[in-house]
């Protein structure tokens, strides 16, 4: 089963899909109970990917290290605005970048 994962995540074709189109892609030709959190629990295992992703994950606090390749970013700079009312997905900062985009529109 590792082989069947490792293959089309790894290959110059597809280059680390995330979990769902993985599975959307190989559940047309294979199919076995737990095929959708074998996936996800492969690609979140994939250290490529996580990397790459890092703007999509919810940062536990302000203290919190955030690694990003360096060929993503240059320079990283971030200012909280703290006590804000929580957003949809249970946010409750902002940072300046986003508020100066809403602020120009």
């Amino acid at each position: 089963m590792h082989r069947i994962l490792t293959e089309p995540h790894n290959s110059k074709y597809s280059i680390h899909p995330g979990n769902i189109k993985m599975y959307r892609d190989l559940q047309k030709v294979f199919l076995w109970n737990g095929m959708k959190r074998d996936i996800a629990d492969f690609v979140v295992k994939c250290s490529n990917c996580q990397q790459a992703m890092v703007e999509h994950h919810k940062l536990g606090g302000m203290t919190q290290e955030i690694n990003i390749l360096p060929w993503k970013w240059e320079v990283i700079n971030m200012d909280f605005i703290m006590g804000l009312p929580h957003t949809r997905i249970l946010h409750d900062y902002k940072s300046s970048g986003e508020l100066r985009q809403t602020l120009h529109q």
